[in-house]
């Protein structure tokens, strides 16, 4: 949260405006330390040969989670 806590921005849009689409969608728990996510996703690259994933903890604005109060799927960052 440091890195994005002067814009109060995501991770993701911290990075800045290049546009880079996913290939795969993973979604970090809290519970588990987060470098298990990340041998989870070398692992799943090695075998997939693909290094563009949309993932939750570093696309949603950790500062603001009011957008995933929305009702419905579709008007949330995970559609």
């Amino acid at each position: 949260l440091p890195l994005t806590c002067t814009g109060q921005c995501s991770y993701v849009e911290s990075l800045g405006e290049k546009s880079n689409p996913p290939s795969w969608m993973a979604s970090h728990w809290w519970g588990c330390p987060f470098a298990k996510t990340v041998a989870m996703l070398q692992c799943h690259e090695s075998i997939r040969k693909s290094s563009s994933y949309w993932i939750c903890t570093l696309a949603n604005n950790q500062h603001n989670l009011e957008e995933l109060q929305e009702e419905g799927i579709m008007k949330t960052p995970f559609a």
